[in-house]
């Protein structure tokens, strides 16, 4: 299976694309993982400013492409968002792959945006056909297993916008759920990080984080 991924630095971060391929690889699952990224940009600069990912989406075998925008877009500048979700979903689909749209996590400081957030982005998906990865969904459900138990749990960076690397794994396992149509109950706790290095969550952070990413792919 082979997904390609196009966003910005929040799918750059930590080598999520590296870490999703890592998890499946250890869980029996053969998926190749490709990303187009660039630090900032949106879904617009790369379809009318990047010719490297249009060519990359037409020269086919791909099995799903994942589509993520820039994190305030959907709430800032819907109109141009939708026309850019829809115009990459017609070209997925043309090439026989799945269109993904990834639900993005609201900034550190302003939680109560995530509903707005998941709204707009499920909206898009509908109206255009496409799939949604609901990462938000994931952050906001682990926040509250950890707060039940306790435990602390840091899923931003500094920035309080980018993910850190427990943040990225979250992501990693909504994406393995979404794309290979699985529990990611059964991922691993470790996974290769830089060649040589095997970089691990301590197993109750992970398990926490497993199964915030199966409560929102289920929407239970």
């Amino acid at each position: 299976m082979k997904l390609l991924c196009i966003g910005n630095s929040h799918t750059y971060m930590n080598n999520l694309a590296g870490m999703l391929q890592s998890l499946a690889g250890q869980a029996g699952r053969e998926l190749c993982v490709e990303r187009i990224t660039s630090p900032w940009k949106t879904l617009s600069w790369h379809w009318y400013d990047n010719p490297k990912t249009l060519e990359q989406i037409d020269a086919g075998g791909w099995d799903a492409v994942l589509l993520q925008d820039h994190s305030l877009r959907p709430l800032e500048e819907y109109p141009q968002f939708e026309r850019a979700v829809g115009q990459f979903a017609n070209r997925i689909r043309a090439v026989g792959a799945r269109p993904l749209l990834f639900s993005l996590w609201p900034r550190q400081h302003l939680p109560e945006q995530l509903p707005e957030i998941t709204e707009a982005c499920s909206r898009a998906a509908v109206r255009h056909r496409l799939e949604l990865v609901p990462i938000g969904q994931a952050w906001q459900h682990a926040q509250e297993l950890a707060a039940g138990e306790d435990l602390e749990l840091q899923l931003y960076q500094r920035d309080g916008s980018h993910p850190s690397i427990p943040g990225s794994y979250l992501a990693a396992c909504v994406l393995y759920g979404v794309v290979c149509q699985a529990d990611p109950a059964g991922l691993g706790d470790s996974y290769a990080g830089e060649p040589g290095c095997t970089i691990t969550l301590g197993s109750r952070i992970a398990g926490l984080l497993r199964s915030a990413a199966a409560r929102a792919i289920t929407g239970s």
